[in-house]
């Protein structure tokens, strides 16, 4: 089974643009999305497993958005929050991101393996 939600996208997600400049502290709007994606997914009681797949799928206005991959960080970090494995095992499966959607958004799938 693949647990699915919807999450709002903003620039600072992305792997360059998360910490803040020359720090190693994340900054305040992006931990706040982090902690929204953990409770979104607490209510789903996601199984423990080996390891998990996660689904990514952007929903973007135009081609200037990010490589869905510069958002894996912020998205595991997050997710370890609430899942009983830490992010070594998790793996990625991107999906082709779309454009020409007025309102940006992240679909995040997590599957027990």
């Amino acid at each position: 089974m693949i647990y699915t939600l919807k999450m709002p996208y903003f620039k600072d997600l992305s792997d360059n643009l998360y910490k803040i400049h020359n720090t190693y502290t994340t900054k305040g709007s992006v931990k706040s999305w982090m902690n929204l994606l953990a409770d979104r997914i607490l209510p789903a009681c996601i199984p423990e497993a080996g390891s998990y797949r996660i689904w990514v799928k952007g929903y973007f206005i135009d081609r200037r958005h990010p490589d869905i991959h510069n958002l894996h960080k912020v998205i595991g970090d997050a997710l370890k929050q609430v899942l009983p494995k830490d992010d070594k095992y998790y793996i990625f499966q991107d999906e082709e991101s779309e454009i020409g959607i007025i309102s940006e958004y992240i679909r995040i799938g997590i599957e027990p393996l």
